[in-house]
């Protein structure tokens, strides 16, 4: 079921969003997208199954799934979450499947007209990543993210 509906989420969202889909990123898109629904489900029952009813499981997976998607290094970036809460993000796989996505869309991409000081100027994916995103790993640790999770 999991690789039926990931195939379909993966034939149209990119080409309606226009990103890169040519030859290995798609699959890696794929991939990505369907070991991410995979954890996710498992996640899911794992919270359900935790709490004391369905109602009150269903309130923990709210809260976890609110925690886990703000610690994720998208919404809040990793050098700025404390060191206490920060090894949420290790065992996080949105923070795993975020950063694979991220590595696949934007390596080897210009982008044309980036906003700066000094009007639009272009700059390269992979700045874009080290810079904005705060995603220091190379390229190849985009294949580390599916195994990880």
């Amino acid at each position: 079921m999991y690789l039926v509906t990931s195939a379909l989420m993966t034939a149209i969202v990119p080409n309606l969003a226009g990103f890169n889909m040519a030859g290995d990123k798609w699959i890696f898109f794929y991939l990505n997208h369907f070991m991410y629904s995979t954890c996710q489900v498992s996640l899911m029952r794992a919270f359900v199954m935790a709490g004391p009813n369905v109602f009150g499981g269903v309130m923990l997976l709210v809260i976890a799934q609110k925690l886990l998607t703000s610690l994720d290094g998208f919404l809040i970036p990793m050098d700025e979450i404390g060191w206490y809460i920060r090894w949420i993000c290790y065992i996080n796989p949105c923070n795993y499947s975020f950063k694979g996505f991220a590595l696949n869309e934007w390596e080897g991409m210009t982008i044309e007209n980036y906003p700066s000081a000094t009007g639009s100027v272009p700059i390269s994916g992979e700045d874009y990543l080290k810079n904005v995103l705060k995603i220091e790993e190379d390229t190849s640790f985009k294949w580390a993210c599916i195994g990880i999770k």
